[in-house]
Order: structure tokens, then C-alpha cells, then sequence
């Protein structure tokens, strides 16, 4: 089922100038049947997935989130987070703050931030996988 938000992302993607990334279905690993097969079966909610992530970093203003905390806000797992999370970068929806935080492990993250609370100072940096 398709939500407004769903919707208003998609327009927001489109508004952007910008396709969909990978035409709009999730990302798989070419040749990994079980890849492919978790991508079929995202699919159905891999819009939303992506709007409940891009209004959890909106909300969160120009202090973003990093995925750990995503995950542990929205009590999503990592293997659900990252993969909508690049979606919205590839769509320029969000963006490298130029921050990093310690995640649950310790390890340094980068921070997210919505497109619209990006520092002017911030370096544009390649987008990563």
C-alpha cells in the first residue's frame, strides 16, 4: 500500500531532478540469489522504510543521526537502515554533515542530516557505498 509519504518522496526524489536510485527497486548483490531475493521481498515497503528513515533525520535538524542510531530509534535492523539510508543520499535528499559519532561499538560513524540542514561549510565529499 502507498502512503502520502511514500508519495511525497517520490516527489521529492523527482523534484530533486534526480531518478529514483537503482530505478526505484531495492539494491541486490548481482549474482547472489539471496540477495536478490531479500531485495523481492523489501520491496513492497521499501518506500516506506525510506520515508520513516528521511523523517527521522529531518526531525533530528542539523544535529542528523548516524545509521547505529537510526536503527536503535526506529528499532530497525542495519541491514534495513543502511540500504534506505543510501537511497535517500543518492537522491540528494540527505547528506554527509561532516560529523562523525561513536556508535554502540565504540567505532566512529558518519553523521546524516537532511539536504536542507547541511552546513555550508561542509565539504562535498563522493558519495560512498
Amino acid at each position: 500500500m502507498i502512503s502520502n509519504l511514500d508519495l511525497f518522496l517520490d516527489a521529492s526524489l523527482q523534484s530533486s531532478g534526480r531518478d529514483l536510485p537503482y530505478r526505484g527497486q531495492p539494491p541486490h548483490v548481482s549474482g547472489s540469489s539471496t540477495s536478490e531475493a531479500a531485495a523481492h521481498e523489501i520491496e513492497p515497503n521499501a518506500a516506506s522504510l525510506r520515508g520513516k528513515v528521511l523523517k527521522h533525520i529531518r526531525a533530528a535538524c542539523q544535529y542528523g543521526c548516524t545509521d547505529d542510531e537510526i536503527e536503535v530509534q526506529l528499532a530497525m535492523k542495519g541491514s534495513t537502515v543502511r540500504p534506505r539510508r543510501r537511497e535517500l543520499q543518492l537522491g540528494g535528499l540527505i547528506a554527509e554533515s561532516g560529523e562523525q559519532r561513536k556508535t554502540r561499538t565504540n567505532r566512529q560513524a558518519v553523521v546524516w542530516v537532511a539536504k536542507e540542514f547541511k552546513p555550508l561549510s561542509a565539504a562535498v565529499k563522493p558519495a560512498r557505498s
